[in-house]
């Protein structure tokens, strides 16, 4: 998790504004320095449109639109705005700072710059790389939340004639930032310290359903990828056709396919008759304890299916490795050259 989408309203309508004149929007506008000739407007609907940039940088064009919310665009750089029939509304912007520089005037003019503060301030509070937000002791963490959530609260206030609906949205998507933020810390900050990549995975010595007990050191040497899963699970279930196929993809290669079930002592006869009559392949293997199975509350698993990649030495790779369903899971396999 490196980026977080900006929660910011998405409408189609603000305050203030003049009546209707025609049934498009009219931009224009200048960018400065820009090393290309065209620029796309993004919207709803798969909307899409390029513009003609001149030399100087200067383009206008109208834009046959329904009423919401949209992106410009050139290479990586992106802005937002907010379109509705008969806006005229005017850009401008350095290409060599898009973001820092962007400015609107015109319809719509105050909601639009409102965005592009919004989301210059929150990249330079971090949260374009979570990562380095998540990996912030409590403490701090805890501060900077305070202050991203106090910046949202006054940039919202002083911003004048913005459509009351628009302010309401916005109120929640700020109060939903922070709840993501708060809610998903203590998950992360784990995942990027005790589960970093190069960090000594936890360990298991468990039941095998082929006789006596299976430890994680027995695999040293192997790649191992682990899916913790159950008889019960309907999600787990559905990724086991899948799985079968990565396993028959990787056979005799250097990797460990490893099942390990946290099924009930109770249900041990329902989780021999399901490998038995579905022909699961892998290590099958019984966790000790089900949900309090020490391995499972060392990785502090809560939720099933969970995948985990461990490297050669025992060492984590990724602690929340993708489903076998996932594309991404041939991908990393593939860069690790496995």
């Amino acid at each position: 998790m490196k980026k977080i989408i900006y929660l910011v309203a998405v409408l189609g309508f603000v305050a203030c504004q003049k009546p209707t004149t025609h049934d498009y929007v009219s931009l224009s506008g200048k960018i400065s320095n820009l090393k290309v000739d065209t620029i796309s407007i993004y919207g709803n609907n798969r909307f899409h449109k390029k513009i003609a940039v001149n030399k100087d940088g200067s383009f206008k064009d109208t834009l046959t639109i329904t009423d919401g919310y949209f992106a410009i665009t050139y290479g990586k750089a992106q802005a937002y705005l907010t379109l509705k029939k008969g806006y005229e509304l005017n850009i401008t912007a350095d290409a060599n700072d898009f973001e820092k520089s962007i400015a609107f005037t015109g319809d719509g003019a105050n909601t639009d710059n409102y965005l592009a503060n919004k989301i210059r301030t929150q990249k330079e509070f971090g949260l374009d790389n979570l990562e380095a937000f998540f990996l912030l002791e409590k403490g701090d963490f805890d501060t900077k939340v305070s202050k991203v959530d106090d910046f949202n609260k006054q940039l919202l206030e002083k911003t004048k004639d913005l459509d009351t609906a628009f302010v309401s949205s916005e109120k929640l998507a700020n109060e939903r930032m922070v709840t993501f933020l708060n809610s998903n810390y203590t998950a992360q900050h784990l995942k990027l310290t005790k589960f970093a990549i190069g960090k000594p995975s936890p360990s298991f010595n468990l039941e095998n359903y082929k006789g006596g007990k299976t430890s994680l050191n027995s695999l040293k040497g192997k790649y191992v990828y682990i899916d913790v899963w159950a008889t019960w699970c309907a999600p787990c279930r559905q990724q086991i056709p899948a799985l079968k196929k990565v396993e028959e993809t990787y056979k005799g290669k250097k990797i460990a396919f490893v099942s390990l079930s946290i099924d009930k002592k109770v249900d041990k006869a329902k989780w021999r008759k399901m490998i038995k009559n579905d022909k699961l392949g892998g290590i099958q293997l019984l966790a000790e304890n089900d949900w309090n199975s020490k391995f499972v509350k060392d990785y502090q698993i809560s939720g099933i299916p969970r995948f985990i990649l461990i490297d050669p030495q025992g060492n984590i790779v990724d602690a929340d490795a993708p489903r076998p369903t996932d594309p991404r899971l041939i991908a990393l396999f593939d860069s690790l050259k496995i």
